[in-house]
């Protein structure tokens, strides 16, 4: 198979991206973000929420406090969560107490986890925040990174929401493809979806001059290989992973492709952005062997495609959180380092 050399440019059929009039904002940090989805939550309308875990108990309050008042409110929760003891036990119980309605994605059956994170408010006015991992209240350090949408796009993702909590495959199949008109990527095992990951491929099927891939992990030997041709097309290329995988660093070291590897720092890097050019994806879905792929995977994510300003502002902040970490945390293309969760 040839590669193409440094600069190349090749015709790639891309994803659709978000409107530009549908972005209402980029957003920074657990207090940030926990205050944009409060203010998100304070709309009328209905309002459905992807969950890992719930860690915040202001958000929880907020949720069980529309649902007291009448609102419809649904929670779609993974088996992770619903079987979580302690706090999280807690909570859901609360919610349910309130009257939120509690799904369990995929009814407990494996291999099919919720991974998800987004909060949607429908209506009149609706919105959305798409972000890339739970809200944690240990400090203003962390690295939720949110974006927030409107309009079309927060109705496209309310609508995905709503399939995999009432519609069986071929309702999560059509709603992904009309989110995916919108600029949202959804990947979905139950649907047999892989929009997600289709875009990802994109991008490093047309990295552009500037390619920047900062992810939790990278343990997925198809997106390594994919990656060292990436590199090689781009003329500028960075990738920073907290989590290196002994494969991929093989795959990696041997095209002499540089990886920065944070594993270990403070705050733990979570951030999920690949930006080529004046594109960029932000989400809940990283290159692991969970990830819906080709017709294999377990994991329901979601993200966003953006263009233009706002996936500029993505670049800009994820360069931002990896500039943070202190100088030293060096290149380990050679190293393999086992995923640390």
């Amino acid at each position: 198979m040839s590669v193409p050399g440094r600069g190349t440019r090749r015709m790639v059929r891309q994803a659709p991206v978000v409107a530009a009039g549908d972005v209402a904002g980029v957003l920074v940090g657990p207090r940030a973000v926990r205050s944009r989805i409060l203010e998100v939550l304070d709309r009328p309308g209905p309002a459905v929420v992807e969950a890992w875990e719930l860690s915040s108990s202001s958000v929880v309050d907020a949720l069980a406090g529309r649902a007291l008042a009448g609102q419809q409110v649904d929670v779609l929760a993974g088996q992770q969560l619903l079987e979580s003891g302690g706090t999280q036990a807690a909570r859901l119980q609360l919610l349910r107490d309130a009257g939120v309605q509690v799904h369990s994605y995929g009814g407990g059956r494996a291999p099919a986890w919720q991974h998800a994170k987004v909060v949607s408010v429908g209506g009149e006015s609706p919105a959305a925040l798409v972000t890339n991992l739970p809200l944690s209240k240990r400090g203003k350090k962390m690295t939720e990174v949110a974006v927030e949408v409107r309009g079309d796009t927060a109705r496209a993702i309310s609508a995905a929401s709503r399939a995999a909590i009432d519609g069986g495959p071929a309702a999560i199949r059509d709603a992904a493809a009309g989110a995916r008109h919108a600029g949202v990527l959804v990947n979905d095992p139950i649907g047999g979806v892989h929009h997600l990951s289709d875009a990802l491929d994109g991008l490093l099927a047309a990295p552009g001059r500037d390619l920047l891939v900062a992810v939790k992990e990278l343990n997925h030997p198809p997106f390594a290989r994919r990656l060292v041709h990436a590199t090689r097309a781009a003329e500028r290329s960075r990738v920073v992973v907290r989590d290196l995988a002994p494969v991929d660093a093989a795959i990696l070291h041997a095209a002499g492709v540089p990886v920065e590897v944070v594993r270990g720092q403070r705050p733990r890097m979570r951030v999920n952005v690949i930006a080529a050019d004046d594109r960029a994806y932000l989400g809940s879905g990283f290159p692991w062997t969970a990830m819906v792929h080709r017709g294999q995977g377990s994991t329901r994510d979601m993200g966003v495609l953006l263009d233009g300003g706002a996936a500029h502002q993505v670049r800009q902040v994820a360069l931002g959180i990896v500039n943070g970490y202190r100088e030293g945390a060096g290149h380990a293309a050679a190293r393999g380092l086992q995923r640390h969760a």
